[in-house]
């Protein structure tokens, strides 16, 4: 189990926004070659924590790319749930993503959160 995983935690299935963003995700992934492990990584756009400072969220662009050669690219926005465990280290709850398209993403970014761009 991963590190920052609650005890009773929970990872939902990614949702695919339209068929059409997951047939444009197929494409772009050559079908001969053989498939490269990838690295994700999570860009926040908003956090907040509870007044009793003992859960809060992030939400914000999930982002990947190959292992071997990049860059980094949005794929999906996220929404995480944190909880503060006994121990006082902070560990997800439940976590969950939308697979978008890429312009459907960038322009999401670029209209809501102008200062994000990079």
């Amino acid at each position: 189990m991963h590190a920052s995983i609650a005890d009773d935690g929970f990872v939902a299935p990614s949702l695919t926004l339209g068929r059409d963003a997951q047939a444009e995700r197929m494409k772009s992934e050559p079908a001969k070659s053989p498939r490269r492990a990838e690295v994700i990584h999570w860009r926040p756009l908003h956090a907040e924590i509870a007044a009793a400072a003992d859960l809060g969220y992030t939400w914000g662009i999930a982002e990947s790319a190959p292992t071997n050669d990049g860059p980094f690219k949005p794929y999906g926005v996220y929404v995480t749930i944190w909880k503060r465990q006994a121990d006082g280290k902070w560990k997800f709850v439940s976590d969950a993503a939308t697979i978008l398209s890429a312009d459907w993403l960038e322009a999401f970014v670029r209209e809501l959160f102008p200062n994000a761009a990079r």
